[in-house]
């Protein structure tokens, strides 16, 4: 097992696909049942931090989460869609294994060298 990420999960959130693309972003609510699933990335240097964002943009903000793996919570960061921007979000559920089958080559291809 790879001691560097863990899954996680994330409550009071969705992850939604961004309207016109296929990527995700997620948003706040008020409802502790969403979840979005994700990985938790340990010990990520200040030079990666840098190079995600600068990659993220100002599309997202970088905020202070709290993730749930196997049974411990941990604070983390997230890169989320400010509430005040949530029009750039579909009503669509975001889903990684669509992505990955579908988009994950051209979005690479696309994205590389950043």
């Amino acid at each position: 097992s790879d001691c560097s990420r863990e899954n996680a999960t994330l409550h009071g959130f969705r992850n939604l696909r961004v309207k016109g693309a296929t990527f995700p972003g997620i948003l706040k609510t008020d409802q502790q049942d969403d979840v979005v699933k994700g990985v938790l990335y340990l010990e990520v240097s200040d030079e990666a931090i840098e190079r995600l964002d600068r990659f993220e943009d100002t599309f997202y903000v970088r905020e202070s989460v709290a993730v749930t793996c196997s049974d411990s919570t941990y604070d983390a960061e997230a890169y989320v869609v400010p509430v005040e921007h949530a029009r750039v979000l579909s009503n669509e559920t975001w889903d990684r294994t669509q992505f990955e089958r579908d988009h994950l080559a051209d979005f690479l291809a696309r994205c590389c060298g950043l």
